[in-house]
């Protein structure tokens, strides 16, 4: 739901489309790596930072403690970043006036990301500045990397039985916390099914989005496919795909530890790939060295975001 107003937060407004399944953002990590290194999960960021040392090599030259997102794209920011972000109280933007106003160099924002920039130093992939969706997926279940901070399920397909290496040894865990904080801000992705308002086949299409949205077929498709997260309540706490989610320890509680705060952190704006690119581009060129400070990075990062979105009509 949104109200279609640049600025304003989704949630109200009207529905544009018929919701088939989402992902949150949590902490996977191989409990048999973790139970052989006598290792503890992590609840906060202290403890996540405190682990990626003990987790270095782990399994031998090229593995390491912790995957995540590192392209040059927008789908870098979206996952565990925006999570811990949001989880800091940090805000991408806010609304002055009759302006959208960049908050990136915010003093929250700009410690996250510092906290960030170090975590990705001491526990990152070597080649993290290329990692996407299915490398850093795919080091979890090939017991490359010993966590993954993304969707959760991303972990969840490396754990079906034959889908890797290290199926059956992963398990999930809640975002991690920043110290001194007590909620959990996962952002969220949705996937969804709309119908152009110029078909010709209204009819046909309403049937069709009927049919895969309906409890029946989301309970097939939970129960015998791969539909994680289900967009039905009803379809989650069903008994059936409850006995398929007690194959991945800790995932359905992890679910419910997280789903009252989970959302679009982001605020809706008609810019969003283009700004949240040059954040993950920033990103990049922090960790590389290409700015003195963090700080310094985010005012220039907030000075192009608020150039690009100059044009957008808000309130």
């Amino acid at each position: 739901q949104w109200d279609l107003v640049a600025g304003h937060k989704t949630g109200s407004g009207p529905q544009w489309a018929l919701p088939l399944g989402f992902e949150m953002y949590s902490l996977a990590y191989n409990k048999s790596v973790f139970a052989d290194l006598g290792l503890t999960p992590p609840k906060t960021m202290e403890e996540l930072k405190a682990l990626l040392p003990k987790l270095k090599e782990f399994n031998g030259p090229g593995s390491y403690a912790l995957a995540i997102r590192g392209s040059r794209n927008w789908a870098t920011i979206h996952p565990g970043y925006m999570t811990t972000y949001a989880s800091y109280g940090a805000q991408d933007f806010v609304v002055e006036g009759d302006k959208l106003v960049s908050k990136v160099n915010s003093p929250e924002a700009v410690a996250m990301t510092d906290e960030w920039v170090q975590m990705i130093k001491d526990g990152g992939a070597p080649s993290w500045s290329s990692y996407t969706w299915y490398q850093a997926g795919a080091d979890l279940g090939a017991g490359k990397a010993a966590m993954l901070y993304d969707a959760d399920c991303n972990g969840y397909f490396q754990n079906v039985e034959g889908a890797s290496q290290e199926a059956g040894d992963i398990a999930w865990i809640p975002a991690p916390l920043p110290e001194g904080k007590s909620d959990i801000y996962s952002n969220m992705w949705t996937w969804a099914i709309a119908m152009n308002s110029s078909s010709k086949n209204k009819d046909a299409a309403w049937l069709f989005m009927q049919y895969f949205t309906s409890k029946e077929y989301t309970q097939w498709a939970s129960v015998n496919a791969k539909v994680v997260d289900p967009a039905r309540k009803s379809v989650f706490e069903s008994a059936e795909f409850q006995a398929v989610l007690d194959k991945a320890e800790g995932f359905a509680a992890t679910f419910d530890a997280q789903i009252a705060n989970t959302g679009i952190q982001f605020t809706p704006q008609p810019h969003f790939f283009e700004t949240t690119t040059e954040w993950a581009a920033t990103l990049q060129d922090i960790v590389g060295g290409k700015y003195k400070s963090t700080q310094e990075a985010m005012d220039a990062l907030k000075e192009k975001m608020d150039e690009i979105v100059s044009d957008v009509e808000v309130g």
